[in-house]
């Protein structure tokens, strides 16, 4: 432990619940954590967002002690209900379940659980109240404007100078650190539409994505058996438009998107929006610094898999600094960045991957595409149904991503 307290502390760049959770692991994981001062928490409905959190996440969050801090209840998914387009019909909706709730035992303990749904204003909450809670995390007075790895060093905006042993940057926004060209990027030219939706059908617990011409569209289950959450992707004039259209203009273009296969669907409240983009950076890890969360990648919300890539990162990069500490090797040694940069890299670049390809596919808009599409989705179907190993593994790799799981989401503290 006296080693520790003269070992330059690892600096967190970001203001955001990323860097917030960042914070807390590398805490939990024993090293000294100094961060930029949080940014106020947005005040939203309570419903108005949501994220769909992998079994491993919640493994996490609990091990973190995040959990416990949850004032609104989480939803359980138990299946995946996936709709392509008829060919030659763009109106009628083709099901295909992913076969998650298949289960011939008749066991309901032995259903899966695909992920969790979590309200974003209640999840912002309970990491703020575990956050405002550690002994371990110190709040940097002012934000960070340069990093010198060559002397260990990050200067504030106030003039001040720090020692840095790591600089782990989760911000979304260009840094002067980072080469802000050395990453793949594409604006979708899309919007994202969330909202709160009433149903008068039960949800069952199942997650519905909608592949529709314009775009994908979700539907996710919440705790009220007739409330739904809604993310809706469309192009920027019909997504901006949609978000200032009143409730019977909106309700009618949702009827319209889902073919009235869940018969009606009311709005709950006012929908949000927000812009889609794809980013990639070539490189997780440079001179000094490492990427998580938004620093790295940000991906079309279809698989609902962005803040569980976050995290993931998050828990790769402890479980790497706390293994090299133990080698003696210090935060910002090659070797152990590396370790960090292969296995989340690789992650996240498949990731980005698959959810960027359904998008392009079944949003072309050409119905013999569309209909291939559908087809495909019909073949996994029943080979999923047929071999149950296809399941886990896409479970496995929902859940956990390409690499076994890190400490934190097998729900393992460091002292265990």
């Amino acid at each position: 432990m006296k080693t520790q307290q003269t070992t330059p502390a690892l600096i967190i760049a970001g203001q955001g619940n990323g860097a917030k959770v960042a914070a807390l692991a590398l805490a939990a994981a024993g090293f000294r954590v100094q961060i930029e001062p949080p940014r106020p928490l947005a005040d939203m409905p309570d419903w108005q967002n949501v994220l769909a959190l992998s079994p491993a996440a919640r493994l996490m969050l609990e091990t973190l002690g995040v959990w416990a801090h949850l004032d609104l209840p989480s939803t359980a998914v138990t299946n995946l209900i996936v709709h392509g387009q008829k060919p030659q019909r763009q109106s009628a909706l083709l099901p295909h379940s992913l076969g998650f709730a298949h289960n011939p035992s008749g066991d309901a303990a032995a259903v899966d659980v695909m992920a969790h749904i979590v309200s974003l204003a209640s999840l912002s909450r309970a990491i703020d109240a575990s956050f405002a809670a550690s002994q371990h995390i110190t709040l940097l007075p002012d934000v960070i404007t340069s990093h010198d790895p060559g002397n260990k060093t990050i200067e504030l905006e106030n003039g001040d100078q720090r020692s840095c042993g790591l600089l782990v940057d989760a911000t979304r926004a260009a840094r002067p650190w980072r080469d802000a060209a050395a990453a793949h990027q594409a604006d979708y030219q899309a919007l994202a539409i969330t909202a709160e939706i009433a149903s008068q059908q039960p949800h069952g617990h199942m997650a519905q994505q909608i592949f529709t011409a314009e775009g994908p569209l979700a539907l996710l289950p919440l705790a009220d058996a007739h409330r739904l959450a809604l993310i809706w992707s469309l192009p920027k004039p019909r997504g901006q438009a949609l978000a200032k259209a009143d409730t019977a203009i909106f309700n009618h273009e949702l009827s319209r998107a889902t073919a009235d296969f869940f018969g009606p669907l009311e709005i709950v409240g006012k929908p949000a929006k927000q812009p889609l983009l794809l980013h990639l950076a070539h490189d997780f890890v440079g001179p000094g610094h490492v990427l998580i969360g938004d620093a790295a990648h940000i991906i079309h919300p279809l698989a609902g898999q962005g803040f569980n890539l976050t995290l993931r990162d998050i828990a790769e990069l402890a479980d790497c600094l706390h293994h090299g500490r133990s080698l003696g090797l210090a935060s910002d040694d090659f070797t152990i960045l590396q370790s960090y940069q292969t296995r989340r890299r690789s992650d996240a670049g498949l990731t980005v991957a698959a959810t960027d390809g359904l998008n392009r596919i079944f949003s072309t808009g050409h119905s013999l595409l569309s209909g291939l599409a559908s087809l495909g989705l019909g073949v996994s179907d029943g080979l999923v149904r047929r071999f149950p190993q296809l399941r886990s593994a896409f479970a496995g790799q929902a859940d956990y991503g390409t690499s076994p799981p890190p400490r934190l989401m097998r729900g393992e503290n460091f002292t265990d």
